[in-house]
């Protein structure tokens, strides 16, 4: 019976000491797996500093953008998508950026926006109105002309960001973090040539579902842009 009870007490000894090696053992790897992710997003995190450098560093030699476009709509209480296409111009001119959209399939539209105000020509009928009255649309375009002059990989007070690089591209997803961005975005995607550094793909996610995916095809860089494109009559 003595020897029955030694053996007893000796299983129950190692076991003990069984399951506090094991606790110990849990605690080390999981004192490791949270040392890896922290090395992991120190290293992501210095990662996207450093395409931010690059990027933003080439987009103060861009000067003009001229680029074909391709949009396409996706509403969430529709089946179909819209398309719509035309030409793009960006023309920075004595600190302001000059932006012209110019739709022409399936329709003539043209909105220009000179950085305080926004036209719009249907027709012959030319509207205009002042960005500063439409948040939404003065986000909009801030973020549209920031994703294609590079600033935008800048704007950490807005953005979270996550980017990785595939072969000649970069692809960038932006996660608004403050509440203005957060009511309207759900998540802003971009697809960056690293040859010249513009964007070829941009696509919006909307909090209700909606999104849009833009395309930039046959980009020229810095050609000759006469700032009359930008004057609607």
């Amino acid at each position: 019976m003595k020897a029955i009870l030694i053996f007893i007490a000796t299983v129950v000894v190692f076991s003990v000491h069984g399951v506090e090696k094991k606790i110990e053992t849990e605690k080390v790897v999981e004192k490791a797996e949270e040392a890896h992710k922290e090395l992991k997003e120190a290293v992501g995190r210095e990662k996207v500093l450093q395409y931010q450098a690059e990027i933003s560093q080439n987009a103060k030699k861009i000067n003009t953008i001229k680029s074909n476009f391709r949009q396409i709509k996706h509403l969430s209480f529709l089946s179909d998508k819209v398309e719509t296409g035309g030409v793009f111009l960006l023309k920075k001119d004595n600190g302001t950026n000059l932006v012209k959209w110019e739709y022409v399939t399936p329709f003539s539209y043209r909105i220009v926006l000179d950085g305080k105000s926004v036209f719009m020509k249907d027709g012959d009928k030319v509207t205009r109105f002042d960005m500063s009255s439409n948040s939404v649309f003065e986000e909009l375009n801030e973020i549209m002309i920031g994703s294609l002059n590079g600033t935008i990989l800048s704007e950490n007070e807005k953005f979270s960001f996550d980017i990785t690089e595939k072969g000649k591209k970069l692809f960038v997803n932006m996660i608004p973090v403050n509440s203005g961005m957060k009511e309207y975005f759900k998540e802003i995607k971009m697809v960056i040539n690293r040859n010249d550094h513009t964007v070829v793909k941009l696509e919006m996610i909307e909090t209700g579902g909606d999104s849009t995916e833009i395309f930039f095809n046959d980009r020229k860089i810095n050609v000759p842009i006469d700032k009359k494109e930008f004057q609607l009559k």
